[in-house]
């Protein structure tokens, strides 16, 4: 009997090493032709200022802005609310859409917010926020945003004078009722020796001023004048 020789070449495993090496050859094809269409040019002018400037303006406004307060109203009802929606639109439609706005529009849209809706002091009213909003965006749309700017510093100043204060005024509080802590944990404690000493120590110690008043009403100086010339009869009492 004759032996049967098998072939040299294997069609299954043949074929499946083509099959590989297409899809290889088709993968990097694809990776070579995927690209991305650039930033529209900022071919547009923003009030005094064009494309370029703005955009400087909008990201050196935008790297400080980020680290301000938490100090913003609510967006008003209204004819000024509905403006300040539209606006903020406008901003990321512009993005959207690859308009010449595409390169500073979503940091437009981050800056606008903040430098607008401004709380402009403590306990403001909604009356009063419309008429910031609407003086705000005329000068947003004027490409003033340095104006805007100031008037944001100023009310961060005077947003972390009245943190300071709150903070020193919580401090004063917590102070005063300290004593009143430490006697209730010492009584949950059943330590009650500990909590009444608490009750009867005196803040004030040491050497009084010779001007200061006694309970008698008499100043420590003559108090102690009077002492020193009695006799020892009466300094008993």
């Amino acid at each position: 009997m004759q032996g049967h020789s098998q072939p040299d070449d294997q069609p299954g495993e043949s074929q499946t090493s083509m099959s590989v090496t297409n899809v290889c050859h088709t993968e990097s094809e694809s990776e070579e032709n995927t690209w991305y269409e650039p930033v529209a040019e900022p071919l547009f002018t923003w009030g005094p200022h064009d494309g370029h400037a703005f955009g400087s303006i909008i990201t050196s406004v935008y790297n400080e802005v980020v680290h301000w307060r938490p100090n913003l109203f609510l967006v008003p009802f209204g004819k000024v609310g509905k403006q300040f929606v539209r606006e903020m639109a406008k901003l990321f439609r512009t993005f959207a859409e690859c308009s010449t706005i595409e390169s500073v529009a979503l940091k437009a849209a981050m800056v606008l917010p903040i430098l607008t809706l401004q709380r402009p002091y403590r306990n403001s009213k909604a009356k009063t926020h419309s008429q910031h909003l609407e003086r705000r965006l005329t000068s947003w749309l004027n490409g003033d945003i340095q104006h805007l700017l100031k008037k944001g510093q100023t009310i961060q100043a005077r947003c972390g004078k009245f943190s300071a204060q709150q903070q020193n005024t919580r401090q004063k509080q917590q102070s005063k009722s300290e004593p009143s802590r430490k006697f209730a944990n010492l009584m949950f404690q059943e330590k009650c020796s500990a909590a009444l000493s608490i009750l009867t120590e005196k803040k004030t110690t040491g050497v009084l001023h010779p001007n200061s008043t006694t309970p008698s009403g008499e100043t420590v100086a003559t108090r102690s004048a009077q002492v020193q010339t009695s006799s020892p009869s009466e300094r008993q009492h």
